[in-house]
C-alpha cells in the first residue's frame, strides 16, 4: 500500500480471494440443496413402503398363496414412483423355531414375509421387509 491508497495488484488479489470464498459458499449451498432433495425422496420412498407393509399385514392374514410382483395397493402419489409387493408364506421346520419363507403355497402358514420395493423416478429404490405372524405359533415336539 502506498501513501495514496491500494495499488491495482492489491485490489485484484483481494477481489480474487473474495471470489474464491463466495464460490466456496455457493458450492456448499448447492451440496446442501442436493442432500435435502435426496433426503426428501428417501423419506417419500420410506413412507410409501411403510404404508404398503401395513396394508399387506392385514391382507396376508387371509391368504396362503404367495404374491409375486404385484403393484402396491397404496396410491403412488409422487409422479413416477413405482411400487411392487411380494408376500411369501412361512413355516417352521419340524421341532425347531427356525422360520422358512418360500415362494410356494403353504396351507395355514403361521407367518408371512412381506417385501415391498419402491422405486423413485431417478431409479433409486427402497426395500422394506417384514414378517407377520398370522396365527399363534406352536412348535411341534
Amino acid at each position: 500500500m502506498n501513501k495514496f491508497g491500494f495499488t491495482l495488484i492489491e485490489t485484484v488479489v483481494a477481489v480474487f480471494i473474495l471470489g474464491v470464498g463466495v464460490l466456496a459458499v455457493f458450492g456448499l449451498q448447492v451440496s446442501s440443496l442436493t442432500s435435502t432433495r435426496n433426503a426428501t425422496i428417501l423419506q417419500e420412498l420410506n413412507d410409501l413402503a411403510r404404508s404398503e407393509v401395513e396394508l399387506q399385514r392385514e391382507f396376508s392374514r387371509f391368504t396362503s398363496a404367495p404374491v409375486n410382483g404385484e403393484t402396491c395397493a397404496v396410491t403412488t402419489e409422487p409422479t413416477g414412483f413405482a411400487c411392487t409387493v411380494n408376500v411369501f408364506p412361512c413355516q417352521y421346520a419340524v421341532g425347531t423355531d427356525t422360520l422358512t419363507c418360500s415362494n410356494t403355497t403353504i396351507t395355514d402358514a403361521p407367518a408371512h414375509q412381506i417385501v415391498v420395493i419402491v422405486t423413485a423416478p431417478a431409479g433409486r429404490s427402497f426395500t422394506l421387509s417384514s414378517v407377520v405372524k398370522t396365527k399363534p405359533i406352536t412348535v411341534a415336539p
